[in-house]
This record gives C-alpha cells, sequence and structure tokens, in this order.
C-alpha cells in the first residue's frame, strides 16, 4: 500500500497485471489540489524480489468523481497502462482514454485518447493486449438501437507511432439499454464483449479476420434467468472464455453467483463448464470479477465470508481446468 495511502482512497479496487508490473487504483483518493474521488493509479515493479512503487499517476485534469483507476476501467500490457477517464460533468472535460507508456523506468502521459463524434462516449471498461485496445461504453448508440452500447478498437501503429480507431464492434441484436459493453477482454485475435443489461445478459465474442473484426457467438448460460448479471465480468484467453455471472441463483433461489467457462473450436463456441462456490453465502458476489490464463482460471467474489465472520472481506477462487477432459 502506498505511504500516502488514506481510508477512503480504496485502494486495489481496480488491479491489472503485466509480467513484473502491477497497477492498482484507488479510484476515492483525492488528488492534492483537486476534488474529491478524483482517483489514483498506483504502479509497482518486481525488483530483486521487492515490490517497488515506481509511480503515482493521475489523469491530467482530475476531476470530482471520475473515480480515476476504478473497477474494470484499467488495464496494462507490457510498457503501456491504460486507463479509463470520465472527465468532468459539465463536459469541459471530455470523457477519454488515457494511455502512460514506460521509458527507462519513467511512466509519461500520451495524447489521451477520445471518440469525438460519439456524443454519448463513457469509458466503462478498458482492456489492453500488446497493440490492441478495447474500450466498453454502455451507453453510447449502435445502427438502430440507441444507448445499446458499443466497444471500441483501438490499434497501435509503430511506424507512426500513434494509435487509430480501428473498429467499432455492436452487437449482431444490439437492443436499446443492453449495456453492451460493460466489461471487455481482449487477447491476441479475440476479444470479449459483455453486455450486463440487469436481464439474462449476454457476452459476445469476435475474432480478427483479414485486418478486420466479426462477430463469431453471443454465449448466454445453460441455466440462465433475469437478473443473473451475466457478463458483469468478461476474460478471454487463446481459446477459451470465463464469465462471471454474480447474481445467478441455484434451483433453490439463493444468490450464490457463478461462473462459466467456453471453448473455441474452429470458431465455433461452447459451453464447456460452470463453477460455483463451495461455501457460497447469499448475495457474495461471486462472479463480480474473473480472469483466465492457459488453464487457470481466477473468480472473485468481494463480499464474501465464511459463515462464521460478519463482515464481507471477500475472496478469491482458483480453478485449474484439466486437459484432456474436454477443455
Amino acid at each position: 500500500m502506498p505511504a500516502n495511502g488514506e481510508h477512503a482512497d480504496e485502494f486495489g479496487r481496480g488491479v491489472a497485471i503485466s509480467g513484473d508490473t502491477v497497477a492498482i487504483g484507488a479510484p476515492g483518493r483525492t488528488v492534492p489540489g483537486f476534488a474529491a474521488d478524483s482517483g489514483t493509479v498506483y504502479v509497482f515493479q518486481l525488483i530483486n524480489g521487492a515490490w517497488i512503487q515506481q509511480a503515482e499517476l493521475t489523469a491530467p485534469n482530475p476531476s470530482a468523481g471520475a473515480s480515476f483507476g476504478n473497477f474494470q476501467t484499467l488495464g496494462i500490457s507490457g510498457d503501456t497502462l491504460v486507463v479509463g477517464d470520465l472527465g468532468n460533468t459539465n463536459g469541459t472535460v471530455p470523457a477519454a482514454v488515457q494511455v502512460f507508456i514506460r521509458k527507462n523506468g519513467t511512466w509519461t502521459l500520451t495524447p489521451s485518447l477520445t471518440v469525438p463524434d460519439d456524443f454519448n462516449f463513457f469509458p466503462d471498461s478498458v482492456a489492453i493486449d500488446g497493440n490492441t485496445l478495447v474500450v466498453g461504453s454502455t451507453i453510447s448508440d449502435a445502427p438502430l438501437a440507441p444507448f445499446a452500447g458499443v466497444a471500441y478498437v483501438f490499434r497501435f501503429l509503430e511506424a507512426q507511432d500513434t494509435w487509430v480507431r480501428e473498429a467499432t464492434l455492436t452487437a449482431a441484436d444490439a437492443a436499446s439499454n443492453a449495456q453492451f459493453g460493460f466489461s471487455v477482454s481482449v487477447d491476441a485475435n479475440l476479444i470479449a464483449v459483455g453486455a450486463n443489461n440487469g436481464q439474462t445478459g449476454a457476452a459476445y465474442a469476435f475474432a480478427r479476420k483479414d485486418g478486420g473484426w466479426s462477430q463469431e457467438a453471443k454465449l448466454t448460460a445453460s441455466d440462465g434467468a433475469d437478473f443473473d448479471n451475466f457478463a458483469q465480468s468478461v476474460s478471454v484467453t487463446t481459446a477459451r472464455l470465463l464469465v462471471g455471472a454474480s447474481g445467478h441463483t441455484t434451483p433453490a433461489g439463493d444468490p450464490f453467483g457463478a461462473a462459466y467457462v467456453y471453448m473455441r473450436r474452429e470458431g465455433k463456441w461452447s459451453q464447456v463448464a460452470e463453477v460455483m462456490p463451495g461455501d457460497a453465502i447469499d448475495a457474495g458476489f461471486y462472479g463480480s470479477s474473473v480472469a483466465i490464463q492457459d488453464n487457470t482460471l481466477l473468480v472473485g467474489a468481494f463480499n464474501q465470508h465464511p459463515n462464521v465472520e460478519g463482515y464481507a472481506g471477500g475472496e478469491s477462487y482458483v480453478y485449474r481446468l484439466i486437459p484432456g477432459a474436454g477443455f
């Protein structure tokens, strides 16, 4: 924890990792000289077996309530760190994605990424892998579906040393207020976008082919129901996709939450597993965050606690997919 941390900083509400570097958001922190809850991102690097704070990053124009570094608005890949910046309510500071680049151990802010032709642009979620950046904006207009939500794809062109907007992703069945873009994830030539609309929800898989992005699948839960919060969180890697549903209820009506694993074979996606906590409690919000890498799954439950405890300390669950068992 940074030496200047305070109780209301919400240090750890947003996290991202790449190699030996972690970024941790403190969206409740007040940047000195600016309004409350403007937010800060702290960067730590593993050096000689110890985690050393390398930087304290803020938005170029810290604004009240912007919560810089909040949940799902923080991503890192190599020497590039991206943070969603909500701007301010009066429009003088537009919403943007702030991009920081590390050179010689120093993090430097580069030109902001904005979408000037989208009046409703709001970076609700971000994800980065290499030269590909995905930004979800849940209230942006899709064709013929106002406020359906979109996901913008940016690509870094090394020869020009600049980011360009590569694509605008929308659901093939876009519907108003679907909250498409609530969660996003990218891995190489695959992108996952969650639409957590308060109903059954859905996760969409897109693949890059011949220089363009196209929707491969719309994924839902085999036992999904309204208010499951399905696709509140998504994580994609190689040919697997993990989707969290923090409000999923059991057949007995217990809101324990769940996470679903999907696998891609020859361009086709199918559900191969559903995982739930063995020690679940009501409203533990299991599935509120997820991550997948290779054969390892990580599922967060921020309100979970053992029954003998009276406080919501939160728990995370780790699972291993067994090769040869259909995964």
